[in-house]
């Protein structure tokens, strides 16, 4: 089972703007009480392969923790399991609905809905470019899709964040930077699903915000605006990360 543990390169047109970065305290706050712990407290080093460099030994040690089942949100005792040991889910559902076979290549922006205009999309492309120029490891994408009534947006998120085929110029090892930005647009609710390497960077709270405000506008007509603006806030969140994490990994290489 794969839960939030799989976070390309946009075809995207060159951008013409930046998005104004403003003070995020509660960013930094949420992301120092996130970080807080030592990263040895969720390995040891005697984990560790020997051979690794002192950014590579942190790098796998902020990733050590296991991914939640969607439905009971428990943490899995193994990244990839089947079915969850705790409630017995399993993805098997939407498999049904949506066979491995039907699913689409995660293009950086797919409007199977057809609410987009030209110019939203443009748009869209252009924030996507600059999240992916700014931090290139990140490869987002925005896909809008009318679900059928039992299936729910983050499972199929994760589902298809784990199956979707890659693209030309991916592979499937990029899967673990996904930052995939998933519209129902038939429910009108989105997730926002991130492959396990991505996920770390990304509070869960500053993520529930920015999912939050886009929800309250997806009944409008018009919702490319939404989306840019919420893949613009993804830019501060991932700042402040990079601040905290340089502060983090100065104290690690102290340490060790």
């Amino acid at each position: 089972m794969g839960s939030r543990n799989y976070a390309t390169h946009s075809n995207a047109k060159k951008m013409k703007y930046e998005p104004i970065e403003e003070p995020h305290d509660k960013i930094t706050d949420e992301l120092n009480d996130e970080f807080d712990d030592d990263p040895t407290d969720i390995l040891t080093q005697e984990d560790l392969p020997v051979n690794l460099s002192k950014k590579e030994r942190f790098g796998r040690l902020l990733v050590g923790e296991l991914p939640r089942c969607p439905e009971c949100l428990k943490l899995l005792r193994k990244r990839a399991l089947e079915r969850c040991d705790y409630c017995g889910f399993s993805f098997s559902y939407l498999e049904k609905l949506l066979p491995v076979k039907q699913l689409p290549p995660l293009e950086t922006l797919l409007d199977f809905s057809k609410k987009l205009e030209d110019n939203e999309k443009e748009r869209i492309l252009e924030a996507i470019s600059f999240i992916h120029k700014r931090y290139p490891q990140f490869i987002p994408k925005v896909c809008l899709l009318p679900l059928q009534s039992d299936a729910e947006v983050q499972q199929m998120a994760l589902w298809m964040i784990n199956k979707c085929p890659v693209i030309e110029g991916e592979t499937e090892a990029d899967k673990e930077w996904y930052v995939l930005l998933l519209i129902d647009t038939s429910a009108a609710k989105c997730a926002l699903t991130y492959g396990y390497q991505a996920e770390i960077f990304i509070p869960d709270g500053s993520s529930s915000r920015l999912v939050s405000t886009l929800n309250r506008t997806l009944k409008k007509d018009r919702i490319g605006k939404d989306i840019e603006e919420l893949l613009n806030g993804i830019v501060p969140i991932l700042n402040s990360t990079k601040k905290t994490l340089k502060r983090k990994f100065k104290r690690f290489k102290r340490k060790n």
